[in-house]
């Protein structure tokens, strides 16, 4: 997701832990768009669940795109936690 930036600058390759907090805010932003998206059809793909948790784990995340993707992440019914299993509607 993190290829270009706003400007059409491409953005080099890091690793999870060197994210910046603006780069992860891009991500937030991105998700979200995302979320909606696939909300419509309403089957989330097996990978954004642990996207969108790892970047709510991140320890650069901002507070304000922390409160974006669980926002987004509650209106869309994503289980981004892994709290909806069967084993937890027993």
């Amino acid at each position: 997701m993190l290829t270009h930036d706003e400007r059409g600058n491409p953005i080099p390759e890091k690793g999870y832990s060197k994210l910046t907090t603006r780069e992860l805010h891009l991500l937030a932003e991105n998700l979200s768009v995302r979320l909606s998206g696939f909300a419509k059809e309403g089957d989330f793909p097996a990978f954004l669940p642990p996207v969108v948790r790892a970047v709510m784990e991140h320890p650069c995340l901002a507070n304000s795109d922390r409160y974006l993707l669980q926002t987004y992440a509650t209106l869309f019914s994503l289980d981004w936690k892994g709290e909806q299993t069967v084993s937890s509607h027993a």
